[in-house]
């Protein structure tokens, strides 16, 4: 396990288009944060994902800040193996309403979240361990990290999902479903060094919710965090109309969510 003494580590993980850069960002100009977000040739890999220990641990060594946070979503299937590599590491998971996330992701990639989520279901049901299998998985890496860790239940799901016509806005409703469903499925509600945070609240209450997140990592709250953040991308547009079977399993990860305490719109 890598140590770093009173250095902290922070990671921010999610689902694409749930307020992660927003959260990030608060921290860009603190004297006490250094930043690393997907971009970051120094901490991410070109598949915007974590480089290696020894990278993250030069990183660690070099820096004269207290606190160091990256953003490796595309790693957000690895949140328990983080958990165990980094002695005192602290999550921050962003969670945004299904709908909201969704229409956000469209309006970004169009169809984009719909290819790849079609692409993974024709080559899990063609068979999960086979020769062809990794070679289908490997011709689109981008794509093929989102069937990393995913639990029987998610891969079969999925499949059925994407035997009939799926449109952009059901692509990225299946996205949403596949990568928040990762925080349970990683037992990380039952995991006191991650916490969980509502984009809604952190934008709609943003000095509460940053108050709490400070506590959380050890850092010191001022005003400064806040002041870039504001709410006018809650509910702005209409519902996305996702297919009713699809919304149905969304809904129920939307209560799970409401179970431990995190009220989504």
């Amino acid at each position: 396990m890598l140590n770093w003494g009173k250095k902290q580590i922070v990671f921010i993980l999610g689902c694409q288009r749930s307020g992660t850069t927003v959260c990030q960002n608060a921290f860009r100009d603190s004297a006490k944060f250094d930043v690393y977000g997907e971009g970051s040739r120094l901490a991410m890999t070109p598949e915007w994902r974590l480089r290696s220990n020894a990278d993250i641990d030069r990183l660690m060594r070099s820096s004269r800040r207290k606190f160091l946070l990256f953003k490796p979503l595309n790693d957000s299937q690895l949140a328990r193996d983080f958990l165990r590599q980094y002695a005192g590491l602290k999550i921050i998971w962003l969670c945004r309403s299904m709908s909201d996330t969704v229409n956000s992701a469209v309006r970004k990639w169009g169809a984009a979240q719909r290819d790849m989520v079609v692409w993974l279901g024709d080559i899990l049901m063609a068979g999960y361990a086979t020769e062809t299998h990794q070679a289908k998985m490997a011709s689109w890496p981008s794509a093929a990290i989102y069937a990393e860790r995913l639990s029987e239940e998610s891969r079969e799901k999925l499949v059925r999902w994407t035997r009939s016509p799926v449109s952009d806005h059901d692509g990225a409703a299946i996205m949403w479903y596949l990568r928040n469903q990762l925080y349970f499925e990683q037992e990380l509600d039952r995991n006191a060094d991650t916490l969980l945070i509502s984009y809604e609240a952190l934008v709609q209450e943003p000095t509460q919710t940053m108050r709490k997140l400070c506590e959380f990592i050890g850092a010191k709250y001022t005003d400064e965090l806040v002041r870039d953040i504001h709410a006018s991308s809650v509910g702005r547009s209409s519902s996305p109309g996702v297919a009713h079977h699809i919304q149905e399993s969304c809904d129920e990860l939307a209560l799970q969510f409401k179970q431990v305490g995190m009220i989504l719109p």
